[in-house]
């Protein structure tokens, strides 16, 4: 028990660094999700942006899952089987930290997640104000992909099963949806406040992918899930929540959380005698003010 636990300490310390390096090593001009939609919105349209972003995220996520898949099962007698045996061995199911594996896991079952995203959408739907519908298309749709994507990959991939009651399928199902539910909840959230700094909203993500760890550690710690369908879980989840992200950002493009970049950008364009006709548009109809 306490090699678990020293391990579950170790991986959530090692996504906290990771999430810390990819912060301070990744220039802000790259962008993200946010700003990436946000960039969309005002190329394409808020809607159309929404719809090509999800659409082809979701292809590309599938196209990636199913060599994915095939690969995981040819793992299962060589990877799969041996930490199954080696986990099995060192699980004390009358032990503390068996009983907080057992309750952190049920955050990503989903009858919590059905609750938290209804939850969710109503007290987001209050406060966007007219704009109510933004966090109930952006939290159906996502709860939809993720919901029917991993029971489709399950039939395609149709994986043997751990030799466990209740037993998880490929993907790990916990796990993207800890990444992907609750994922788009914040975006949603840092929209809406629109005044976070990069340092706030990188500590988010970084607290969601610790949260991620510490979920696809309990479901392989209870025996849930064959140790390869949790990795594939996290790209799964990953993936989907970049489209996702991308995909809502550019819903919400009246946030002031990236206001202060488009005045400066119209102000150099208006020295510069480069703005476009399109620009003034833009800017004239309050597009980027909430």
């Amino acid at each position: 028990m306490v090699l678990l636990a020293v391990i579950l300490v170790a991986l959530v310390l090692l996504s906290v660094g990771l999430g810390i390096a990819v912060h301070r090593l990744v220039p802000e001009r790259w962008g993200g999700p946010l700003r990436w939609g946000r960039s969309l919105a005002l190329r394409m349209g808020s809607v159309s942006a929404f719809l090509v972003v999800s659409v082809v995220g979701v292809i590309v996520t599938f196209l990636v899952m199913l060599p994915v898949g095939v690969l995981v099962k040819s793992l299962q007698d060589s990877v799969d089987l041996p930490v199954f045996k080696w986990t099995l061995g060192l699980v004390n199911s009358g032990s503390a930290f068996a009983k907080f594996n057992s309750y952190a896991t049920t955050l990503g079952d989903r009858s919590t997640i059905d609750l938290v995203c209804v939850i969710a959408a109503l007290i987001l739907s209050f406060a966007y104000g007219r704009r109510w519908w933004i966090p109930v298309v952006a939290i159906g749709v996502t709860f939809f992909a993720q919901h029917e994507g991993q029971l489709l990959l399950a039939q395609l991939l149709a994986r043997d099963l751990p030799p466990v009651a209740h037993p998880g399928t490929f993907p790990s199902g916990g796990v993207s949806r800890v990444i992907v539910d609750y994922g788009v909840i914040i975006v949603l959230v840092i929209l809406l406040i629109g005044t976070l700094s990069r340092q706030w909203r990188a500590g988010l993500w970084i607290g969601l992918g610790a949260f991620a760890t510490i979920e696809g550690f309990t479901r392989g710690y209870l025996l849930l899930h064959w140790i390869t369908d949790i990795f594939a879980g996290y790209i799964f989840g990953w993936m989907l929540f970049v489209t996702f992200a991308t995909a809502v950002a550019a819903l919400e493009t009246r946030t002031s959380l990236f206001s202060g970049e488009r005045h400066a950008s119209n102000d150099r364009d208006r020295i510069s005698g480069d703005e476009s006709p399109g620009d003034r548009v833009g800017s004239a109809s309050g597009l980027d003010h909430g």
